[in-house]
């Protein structure tokens, strides 16, 4: 017996169809807040649950993403984004946007993307992504794996999380 999945044929129909936020992990952002300090600043406020605690997080900065960044560093997440893509798509009358960071943290490099209502939500939802793949990253261990024979992991001794998880590009 076969089974056939039916996939989005196009960007649109799928974020028509994208109910839940695309975010797995111990990390969410339940609220962010912005106040103008200054001509080119801004204090923004954030509230990320980790782990289900609650950390009210302030950064200042030029904009929200990099304030986030700032966030997610005070948490012990330090991100680089090397490259940010965004898309808005309108598609039945109902607009979304979809981000896409290349994310480097000096151990590996990963592509992580986001889907909001505004296109700040998607870059939001994006580096939230970004910082829970660096979470499953770092909690990966091959010694969790074991190998069929031995039991004892040493098929994969050799190979470091980063090398099996996220592979870059050569």
């Amino acid at each position: 017996m076969s089974t056939t999945t039916t996939y989005p044929t196009n960007v649109a129909t799928f974020l028509q169809h994208e109910k839940a936020p695309l975010v797995y992990g111990p990390l969410h952002l339940l609220s962010f807040h912005t106040s103008t300090t200054g001509f080119t600043r801004n204090t923004y406020v954030g509230l990320i649950d980790k782990d289900g605690t609650s950390n009210c997080l302030i950064a200042e900065a030029a904009g929200p993403v990099q304030a986030l960044l700032h966030m997610l560093d005070q948490l012990g997440y330090r991100l680089e984004i090397v490259t940010f893509r965004q898309r808005k798509i309108t598609h039945a009358g109902h607009t979304r946007y979809l981000s896409a960071l290349e994310i480097d943290n000096g151990r590996f490099t990963h592509w992580s993307l986001g889907v909001g209502d505004t296109s700040e939500t998607s870059s939001h939802q994006s580096l939230i992504n970004a910082a829970n793949a660096l979470h499953a990253a770092r909690s990966f261990t091959p010694e969790s794996f074991t190998h069929k024979e031995g039991g004892d992991g040493a098929n994969l001794a050799s190979v470091t999380a980063s090398e099996l998880a996220f592979r870059r590009p050569a």
